[in-house]
Order: structure tokens, then sequence, then C-alpha cells
């Protein structure tokens, strides 16, 4: 197993810094570039697995009302596409762990599958695992994020079990869907429009709102027409 070094996310945003550029970059194989905005995130990969520990501190894809520094595990994709991931693993989130001032008042980990532009425009589609006031709630999580602003937020609940997530773009329309059978039955959400780019980034991501860690797992991503 090995472990990446920090990248800033200045990199996916269009420029680097002079600290970003004596940084080594990563990729790894099947899975993409390792992108760790923050510099505190442990990542490890084997047997077609890839992990992700996220410390307890405020690592989000929210740039609403939250922050845009998650680590992120991207490669690049073009016109129509599909990105497919299994989430074996998310952490649950305990009760009263969120940090102090937070947006929302439950406890958030989430595994992301994710379709990057920049980090205003930008498609998230998280298993989650959220509590709030003790009661645990697990969904399937799409946002659509466009000039900073969410325009689409879909979040059907699911069991607590591993979920294939896969989001397709075909045009100016992207469909975001979840498998609980190994990819046999897949259930679709609600087709959205899209304007992003026709070179886009895709691959995956973690995010925490608590003091405690969230380690999630991903297996067998893959992405096709």
């Amino acid at each position: 197993m090995t472990r990446y070094c920090a990248l800033g996310l200045a990199l996916l945003a269009g420029g680097l810094s002079a600290a970003d550029e004596v940084r080594p970059l990563e990729t790894v194989q099947g899975w993409g570039l390792v992108v760790d905005p923050v510099g505190d995130c442990k990542f490890e990969h084997a047997d077609g697995k890839f992990a992700i520990k996220v410390p307890g501190a405020h690592h989000d894809l929210w740039p609403v009302k939250g922050k845009v520094n998650a680590p992120l595990v991207l490669q690049e994709v073009a016109g129509d596409f599909a990105i497919v991931v299994l989430v074996e693993e998310v952490t649950k989130a305990e009760p009263t762990t969120v940090l102090a001032g937070m947006a929302s008042t439950a406890s958030f980990h989430a595994a992301s599958l994710i379709v990057w532009q920049d980090a205003k425009n930008f498609v998230r589609f998280d298993r989650t695992n959220m509590n709030k006031g003790g009661r645990t709630t697990t969904a399937c999580y799409l946002h659509v994020y466009k000039n900073g602003e969410r325009t689409a937020e879909l979040a059907p609940a699911v069991p607590d079990k591993p979920t294939h997530l896969r989001l397709s773009r075909k045009g100016d329309r992207l469909t975001a869907a979840y498998s609980q059978d190994g990819g046999k039955k897949w259930t679709s959400l609600a087709e959205q429009k899209v304007t992003l780019a026709e070179k886009l980034k895709a691959g995956v991501s973690a995010l925490n709102n608590t003091s405690r860690e969230n380690a999630v797992r991903f297996a067998d991503l893959k992405i096709g027409k």
C-alpha cells in the first residue's frame, strides 16, 4: 500500500501556486491523480480497491455554505461517458460530533462519485451516513453545482450496505443511478440538465464535517461510454 503526498486544489482550478509547483504529483493506475488540498488525508490502494481516510476536520465540496477542500482522485474524461464505482465502506457518523460553526447540524460522512470542471462547477453523488439527534440516515445524495450555486439536490434514503454509484452524461443531460445488488438492478434519479465543459475530470472523493475520522473504501471503478 502507498501513501500519497499533498497537491493543491489550484491545479484543478486552472493554475498552480509556487508551493504547488514543487510538490510531486501522484497518479494511481486505474484511479487517477490524487489531490489533497489540506494535506492531511491518507490514501491507500491494493487489489483494485482505493481507500481514503479523512481526519476529524472539515473536508467538503459545498461552495454555497461550506468549503471546497475535500480530497479527490480524478482522471480525464470527455464527451459522453459513464463512470461507475462501488462504495464498499463509509465510517458511521456519530451523534454530537459535528464541528463547531457548521451550516448543518447533522453529523455527515460520505464517499462520493465526482464529475469535475472546477471548484464552482461540478457534480457529486454521495453515498452518505448521517446522524442527527441520534437518528442515523443513509442516502444516495446528488448535488449539481453551477457557478457556485446548487441547482439540483436529490437524496433518496437507502439501506446501509455496499452501493454502486453511477453518473452518466449524454450531451447536456446527466443521470445518477445506484445499485445495491451488485449492479444487477439500478435505480435512476431524475435526469438533470448540465452545462459542463466538453473535457472534464471524474473520480472519487470523501467528505467529513465531524470531529471523528471518516474512512471510505471504493472498488471496481470503471469509465466508459
